[in-house]
């Protein structure tokens, strides 16, 4: 597609460079701002076309955006050890979604807190918790710092927002379906991959 890019499609690179993701929901106007520009006319077309000159895949979710990028076997190997570390973040959260019998999903408030106490009289939520452990980034052996630790690096990867520092209460944004297609996606292809044997 022809057509000129935003002014703001440094802004857009840099942050999706990064791996993050511009989401519709997010606490932050500036991200906001960013995915109503791509939204606006011809834009998404006009900037994925341009993305991809540079050899970056501007791609679109419900409610999100990131980029992608053909990879070396070596890449992939390595995406694979971190689609585990993923696969074991989603699993704990729709453990705890379980537990509380209510949906794990964009829109979603919660508190560190209140997981930690559910945690104490579900096994299978202290388990998944636990095991999260093993995960440099969460390694503790305090289950409530672990979990506030978790739910930071899911700000820092922009699949959660802080909305309430003083409660320390989160939001789950639109981006966490990228998590959830992906582990769906991994769990279907292993499937595949064993009726094949």
């Amino acid at each position: 597609m022809t057509g000129t890019p935003p002014i703001q499609t440094s802004d857009i690179f840099e942050r999706l460079s990064k791996g993050q993701f511009i989401s519709e929901d997010s606490g932050s106007d500036e991200v906001k701002d960013l995915f109503n520009i791509i939204e606006l006319e011809n834009n998404y077309e006009i900037l994925r076309d341009y993305f991809q000159r540079i050899g970056f895949i501007l791609e679109k979710g419900s409610g999100y955006y990131y980029f992608s990028r053909k990879e070396t076997n070596q890449i992939l190997e390595d995406k694979v050890k971190r689609a585990y570390k993923w696969i074991d973040i989603l699993d704990f959260f729709n453990t705890y979604a379980k537990a509380i019998d209510e949906p794990f999903s964009q829109g979603t408030i919660f508190s560190p807190s209140r997981i930690f106490e559910k945690s104490k009289v579900n096994s299978a939520l202290q388990e998944k918790l636990e095991a999260l452990k093993n995960y440099q980034e969460f390694a503790t052996e305090k289950p409530l710092e672990r979990i506030q630790k978790l739910s930071r690096y899911m700000v820092k990867e922009t699949f959660f927002d802080l909305t309430n520092e003083y409660s320390d209460e989160f939001k789950v944004l639109a981006s966490y379906r990228y998590l959830q297609k992906l582990v769906v996606s991994i769990v279907i292809e292993e499937e595949e991959d064993e009726t094949f044997e």
